[in-house]
């Protein structure tokens, strides 16, 4: 990742604002300016069951994402604008409009079946689907990069003259995806973002040279649709940010997920969690171990050079382009034991049998970490698995 991108506290205040603003957005859809008229159409077909490649559905879920990236961005701009005395609210609203974040969404239709995907940035999903023999992976998004020829394709034909994306990198103006949400430098006039920087401690603008007509980011999302099929071998969904993808490929994911589903049941991690077998989850399982680690009954070897690491395990190298140790990921170097799949798939993402290098790279603190590893979301949905029991027991 490059000097652009979000560090610390600047993503989680991105990551907070969307979440909230699409988690409600979704819930009622009227969080945002969708016009009435559309909104209860959209509803009345959702009711009568809207089979895919309904445009009503697909046009509505883009104006979602729209509409809460202009409450983001636009806004914020109007307010730097208008020189508001308030400076502190000003300040407050900049801080999310420049940070930037992507928003991967899926909706599901129970009574027709019909999944929806909706993709703004680098975060991915892919459908795993059983051909008869094993689980297949099936693109539900496809990475809103400088390496996608249509996105290249779309923003030069937005942007005729320019140079906006960098072949070599993929970047545009150095930002790493062709859709975001907030990122305004790329979407403001530069003396907007100047007077950002002047007035409210905005960071610096991006170069005159750069910035001639923006925006050159939209946060319109990308829908892919898909009837999920059940029966004995179910589909099954996953969801997971651009960490993931950085280190395994979307066909070992589906089958690091049919590894799981071997010796596991997709309700057994609720099941488990009523009974009180897993221990704390969530925000409490956050509470840092202050006991010194214990050491492995059989210590792994050590490597003076690089090329000894290669020599041990040709999957382990140095990467002289990025600077620092690297890993591919395969199948062979897959295990299973943990009974959370998106756990499972982290864990094989970032070395899995291979013990020393996964607590290796789970050990570098930032900010070096972001040389080795990228924030990491993973979901995984199983379709056709009734978790009404499991539920129902945690409540009660």
């Amino acid at each position: 990742m490059g000097p652009e991108t979000l560090e610390g506290e600047e993503m989680a205040v991105e990551a907070e604002v969307m979440h909230a603003a699409m988690a409600e957005a979704v819930r009622s859809l009227t969080a945002v300016n969708v016009p009435a008229m559309d909104l209860e159409r959209c509803q009345d077909a959702l009711e009568a069951g809207a089979g895919p490649n309904d445009p009503l559905i697909i046009n509505t879920i883009k104006k979602v994402f729209l509409e809460a990236d202009a409450d983001l961005v636009q806004m914020t701009m109007e307010r730097v604008r208008s020189g508001l005395p308030d400076r502190a609210n000003v300040v407050a609203s900049a801080a999310a409009a420049f940070s930037g974040s992507c928003a991967l969404l899926a909706l599901y239709d129970p009574v027709q079946h019909v999944l929806r995907v909706a993709n703004t940035g680098d975060s991915r999903a892919v459908l795993g689907r059983w051909d008869g023999e094993k689980y297949i992976a099936y693109a539900m998004s496809v990475d809103q990069t400088g390496f996608n020829e249509e996105e290249v394709a779309r923003i030069t034909q937005q942007h005729p003259g320019e140079d906006v994306v960098d072949p070599k990198t993929g970047r545009v103006h150095g930002l790493a995806v062709t859709r975001a949400f907030g990122d305004a430098r790329w979407k403001w006039p530069q003396e907007v973002s100047k007077r950002a920087y002047e007035m409210f401690w905005g960071p610096s603008p991006r170069p005159d040279s750069m910035i001639k007509t923006p925006p050159y980011l939209t946060a319109e999302p990308e829908v892919t649709e898909v009837v999920v099929q059940t029966g004995d071998h179910p589909d099954f969904l996953v969801m997971a940010s651009d960490g993931l993808w950085d280190n395994m490929s979307s066909d070992d994911a589906v089958t690091c997920v049919q590894m799981w589903l071997d010796k596991n049941k997709p309700a057994a991690f609720m099941e488990k969690h009523n009974a009180g077998t897993l221990g704390p989850i969530g925000p409490a399982r956050r509470t840092p171990n202050l006991l010194p680690p214990s050491l492995p009954g059989n210590l792994a070897p050590v490597y003076s050079t690089a090329a000894e690491v290669a020599g041990e395990d040709e999957d382990v190298y140095f990467d002289e382009e990025e600077k620092c140790l690297r890993w591919r990921v395969s199948p062979k170097h897959f295990v299973v034991e943990d009974v959370h799949c998106g756990i499972h798939l982290i864990k094989n993402a970032l070395g899995g049998k291979r013990r020393d290098l996964f607590t290796g790279v789970m050990s570098v603190q930032p900010p070096l970490s972001r040389r080795v590893r990228d924030d990491i979301t993973v979901q995984v949905i199983f379709f056709g698995v009734d978790n009404n029991l499991a539920l129902a027991g945690r409540s009660g």
